[in-house]
């Protein structure tokens, strides 16, 4: 297991120092036309180039992600900041970042959690779309349905098929004239939005009027928020799975067997860290150490949610869906969901969720300890 921790520091550290200017100055990763990707890709940096043909599924994370390629022949997974599609996209687009530009061919679906979804003039979707956010700006064409919960729409495109959006605002629906709905517009807000004399809608439009009322507890859960969270986790998880995929089979089978070794040897590792850190960096021998150190802890802050997802996902597998063949993604993206929810239960929720992290802090201090997983 002490290789898993070089990788993990290859993997994370080297990017995240790359962060600051006097360590690192190589923060890219590229993928290059003349580059051909025949199974999966992962990668994970501060900005992720991809140029070349894949052959396969992409699993992208990090700060700005353009991919430009007429040769993807498998589907997009991507979170970050800024994200950028164009060229072909022979599958599906599933994304969760502030902004998606999206100024591609693209065969499939879309689906976008997030601030800002931009669909470029000339680009195309075959599928249906799905977005959860801020403001929507289509200009492009959509073969299939258009469904958004949304705080605010521009829709100047085509859309050969249903319209249907949820406003959380006033007057936030704009339909210009050189919009086309080959189908129903349905939408529900506060006002009516504002549809320009020349759009054509062949089957009308359906306005349903919602209004402002308090809100108990429950009812101020954000969707939005939650598919967000849920699908950018899922994503970094995935690229974790596909790297350590046997840390986290061993890391759930030791925590299995010693909850409450992991429980305290978490606790100690969460709190002992940083206080160590602090010791070292007095000396400058000590230094450069306690800035690798240290990293690592951070990383690992938000680490430990994956890795308490999967812990929740798979207990959750064995107890109810013994018998039933899950893959390793549908267990995690079980146990986001299930760690979401709880995290949202007043009082009880936050300390379930609090003793869960530091077991997942357990499992990690197993593998800096080099101890053995027990089956």
């Amino acid at each position: 297991m002490k290789y898993k921790l070089f990788l993990l520091l290859a993997f994370f550290v080297v990017p995240l120092s790359a962060l600051a200017a006097e360590y690192h100055s190589g923060d890219n990763v590229l993928l290059a036309s003349d580059q051909q990707i025949d199974s999966n890709y992962y990668a994970a940096g501060q900005n992720i180039e991809v140029y070349g043909t894949v052959n396969g599924d992409l699993f992208l994370a990090g700060d700005n992600i353009t991919v430009d390629s007429e040769n993807i022949n498998g589907d997009i997974f991507a979170a970050g900041n800024t994200i950028t599609i164009k060229g072909t996209v022979n599958g599906s687009v599933r994304t969760a970042g502030q902004q998606v530009n999206i100024m591609a061919q693209v065969r499939d679906n879309v689906m976008f959690f997030g601030q800002k979804l931009d669909l470029d003039t000339d680009s195309t979707i075959g599928g249906h779309v799905n977005f959860y956010g801020q403001r929507a700006n289509m200009r492009g064409t959509v073969g299939g349905q258009f469904e958004g919960f949304v705080e605010s729409a521009l829709l100047s495109g085509t859309f050969n098929k249903d319209v249907e959006l949820n406003l959380s605002k006033g007057k936030n629906l704009e339909v210009v004239d050189s919009a086309v709905i080959n189908g129903t517009l349905y939408y529900k807000a506060m006002e009516e939005g504002m549809i320009a004399e020349g759009a054509t809608i062949t089957k009308g439009v359906n306005f349903d009027q919602i209004f402002s009322k308090s809100k108990t507890p429950w009812q101020k859960f954000s969707w939005k928020g939650l598919l967000f969270k849920f699908f950018g986790t899922l994503v970094v998880g995935m690229v974790l799975l596909y790297l350590f995929s046997k840390f986290f089979k061993d890391g759930y089978n030791w925590v299995r067997s010693h909850p409450w070794k992991s429980l305290w040897q978490g606790l100690v590792l969460l709190v002992i860290t940083p206080i160590a850190c602090l010791l070292l960096a007095i000396t400058f021998i000590g230094l450069p150490l306690a800035f690798v150190a240290m990293s690592l802890w951070v990383i690992i802050l938000y680490l430990a949610k994956v890795i308490s997802a999967w812990l929740i996902g798979k207990f959750i597998k064995e107890k109810l869906f013994d018998e039933k063949k899950f893959s390793d993604i549908t267990v995690l993206a079980l146990g986001i969901l299930i760690y979401i929810i709880i995290s949202k239960i007043p009082y009880l929720g936050p300390l379930v969720v609090v003793i869960i992290y530091l077991m997942a802090w357990g499992a990690f201090s197993k593998m800096f300890c080099g101890l053995k997983c027990k089956k």
